[in-house]
């Protein structure tokens, strides 16, 4: 009688077709899937239309065919959401599609925030950014105006500078303030006084490191 012998167990994984004739290399999207998502980006409207160039962004879409199927449903007039929008342009770095969304986005500054922070038209978006930083800067209650402070610090050019160097000028004087007395004053008071300081530092680190930057030559 010969024994039974236990045969290990089998710890090869399968490996599928592309990854044997091209290992490393990342595999090709579905072209249904593909197919599938860009049907839809022709015929949904409202909420699924955006859902759709979503997946169809992260599905890796051909940028080309995505910048055609959004821009065709531009000139039909359907409701994109802005996020959606933002990504599909960063995505593709097409200028067309930007140039076509932009009367849409012109005065949604946190959208253009976005494309700010991903090296997207930096020259043009930064222009209007620090026109729009400059006007809220004295609102301590607009959240707006330290994104954009924190979005310059990051990928902000010497372009920013005297803006920048103009706010931190303006505010001084009220920051000192509310820095020595934000404690004694009331409730609201205080709260304003202390994110009045908080943003002039703010403001103060963004000049510091763009310079620091720009005397790099490093770009951001």
């Amino acid at each position: 009688m010969v024994p039974h012998v236990a045969r290990p167990p089998n710890r090869l994984r399968s490996i599928s077709a592309p990854e044997l004739d091209n290992p490393g290399k990342k595999a090709m999207p579905d072209e249904a899937i593909i197919n599938s998502l860009l049907m839809k980006i022709r015929y949904r409207t409202g909420l699924e239309l955006s859902e759709a160039i979503d997946q169809a962004i992260s599905a890796d879409c051909d940028s080309n065919r995505l910048v055609i199927a959004i821009m065709n449903r531009l000139a039909s007039d359907a409701v994109i959401l802005p996020k959606t929008l933002c990504n599909a342009i960063l995505k593709s770095r097409s200028a067309e599609l930007f140039d076509a969304i932009f009367p849409r986005l012109a005065n949604d500054h946190w959208s253009l925030l976005s494309l700010y922070r991903g090296h997207f038209k930096k020259e043009q978006l930064e222009e209007i950014l620090c026109d729009r930083l400059y006007q809220i800067a004295a609102n301590d209650s607009e959240p707006l105006r330290r994104a954009i402070v924190e979005a310059m610090a990051e990928v902000g050019s010497a372009s920013t500078l005297p803006t920048l160097m103009a706010i931190a000028h303006d505010l001084e004087p009220s920051a000192k303030v509310g820095a020595a007395f934000g404690a004694a004053l009331g409730p609201m008071e205080g709260l304003e006084a202390s994110s009045r300081h908080s943003f002039h530092q703010t403001v103060v680190h963004a000049i510091k490191e763009i310079e620091a930057r720009t005397a790099r030559h490093v770009r951001p």
